[in-house]
């Protein structure tokens, strides 16, 4: 029998609590983490405060900082008071300092959305992969992301579940808070099957995402099922 992700964090977050053996319980908080990896349903409160019990018995800094970035998807009141109370703490204040200013940019509102075809836009980051965006690779496509306020950002995943070979042929990436003068480019290179991940440098700050797609390709379209950013 599969436990579903919701029931299964549920359980290893209880099992790191009750466990005597600090094995068991790294053991546990991995699969905490490794299981919010894999669903990226939107965030709630009951996951805020799974988060919260998890670092209230975590001793490896490593874990805790993974459990700190995975609050970046949270826009509760809950979730910035916890980081918050993190931001003193020599080993991880840094992370949570971070994570406070992206919650923050959360609670602003819905990232708002433009591109070069702006049909079926609404699907780029509305927590389902079941429908998709969809352009032809001509060269010249582009997506922009407005966080309303600037945030910093890590990592952006173009998820094409379903689509596999639907991938941009050749990305830049831009971060900006002046979209009308985007500045260099932040990260570029070729697209992924199944997953276009692009890890941005270490202390890339902004308002807009700009990711362009600057080569041409015959054979398939460039899908974007869902938009995630970290």
């Amino acid at each position: 029998m599969r436990w579903s992700d919701d029931t299964a964090i549920a359980v290893l977050v209880s099992v790191a609590e009750r466990t005597s053996l600090p094995t068991v319980r790294a053991s546990a908080v991995t699969g905490v983490i490794a299981a919010f990896e894999r669903n990226r349903a939107p965030w709630n409160a009951d996951a805020t405060a799974l988060i919260a019990r998890l670092l209230a018995v975590s001793a490896s800094v490593e874990s805790r900082l993974a459990l700190i970035g995975l609050l970046k998807r949270a826009a509760n009141a809950p979730a910035l008071a916890l980081v918050e109370k993190l931001q003193n703490d020599a080993d991880v204040g840094a992370a949570a300092g971070e994570s406070a200013a992206v919650i923050r940019a959360n609670q602003a509102g819905p990232a708002k959305l433009r591109a070069s075809t702006m049909a079926d836009i609404k699907n780029l980051m509305d927590g389902n992969t079941g429908n998709r965006w969809t352009v032809p690779v001509e060269g010249d496509e582009w997506v922009e992301i407005d966080f309303i306020l600037s945030r910093p950002l890590r990592r952006i995943t173009l998820d094409q579940t379903g689509r596999g070979a639907e991938f941009p042929e050749k990305y830049e990436v831009y971060v900006t808070d002046d979209v009308v003068v985007p500045g260099k480019v932040v990260a570029s290179g070729v697209g992924q099957t199944n997953k276009t991940v692009i890890d941005l440098p270490v202390g890339t700050h902004g308002r807009y995402v700009i990711i362009k797609n600057v080569a041409a390709r015959k054979d398939t379209p460039w899908s974007v099922c869902e938009i995630f950013v970290d």
